[in-house]
């Protein structure tokens, strides 16, 4: 029971409580809703994701029937059917290539990945992470095992605490000496310039972390002392 000074006041407490209570309810509905659209939205991501995979499969069924040894011509295929599909939903051909690889990779090398897409478990973005992380799992056995450790993971955490998780996992896994997996990712050192709005650019530079670091604290004290 709730013990009032006064009637006035007691009326004005019970009103502000009854109000909180129905606003408390509200963000409820609120936080269910958009649980129930995101589950809905995965589960039509991972139906496109078929789809894409579906295309690409074709794409591969009619490279094969190629005889030319001329990589264009047996390329036309997968370019055609990107052209076809990235002009249905204004997406440039290259990167409509792209998706529909990593749909054939993610249906056919992540099936419990998959399922979790399916089912609304995991959002296209945890499902990401996870393939990012696990292509480097050549054996499928262990690949399994990989899905399934960082799936726990992925349905109850973001997506950047799982695509940390994944790549802790994954590199116990990687069958890859630790020389020749930096070999191949300092292959990836590139730089580039982002056009930003108001006349602002970004330069961006991917190398080896101990010059990157170098770089950034050499600037940051040049910064500091000249301010």
């Amino acid at each position: 029971a709730m013990m009032w000074v006064g009637h006035r006041d007691g009326v004005a407490v019970d009103a502000d409580e009854k109000r909180r209570r129905a606003e408390e309810k509200r963000a409820g509905v609120f936080a269910d809703e958009l649980a129930k659209l995101r589950r809905r939205r995965a589960a039509l991501e991972a139906k496109e994701a078929r789809l894409l995979a579906d295309a690409y499969a074709l794409t591969l069924e009619q490279r094969s029937r190629i005889g030319s040894v001329s990589s264009r011509e047996r390329d036309m295929p997968l370019r055609s059917m990107a052209l076809e599909l990235g002009m249905a939903v204004r997406v440039n051909d290259r990167s409509m290539q792209t998706q529909m690889h990593d749909a054939h990779e993610l249906v056919h090398g992540f099936p419990q990945t998959m399922a979790a897409l399916s089912e609304g478990r995991v959002s296209r973005a945890h499902a990401q992470v996870i393939q990012d992380a696990g292509r480097v799992i050549d054996d499928p056995v262990d690949r399994a095992s990989f899905e399934r450790i960082v799936l726990v993971e992925a349905e109850r955490q973001t997506v950047p605490r799982t695509k940390t998780y994944a790549r802790q996992r994954a590199e116990v896994l990687d069958p890859r000496p630790l020389q020749e997996r930096h070999d191949t990712a300092i292959r990836q050192r590139r730089v580039w310039v982002t056009d930003l709005d108001d006349t602002l650019s970004a330069l961006t530079i991917v190398g080896g972390n101990v010059y990157i670091h170098g770089a950034y604290h050499r600037l940051t004290t040049q910064g500091t002392t000249i301010k």
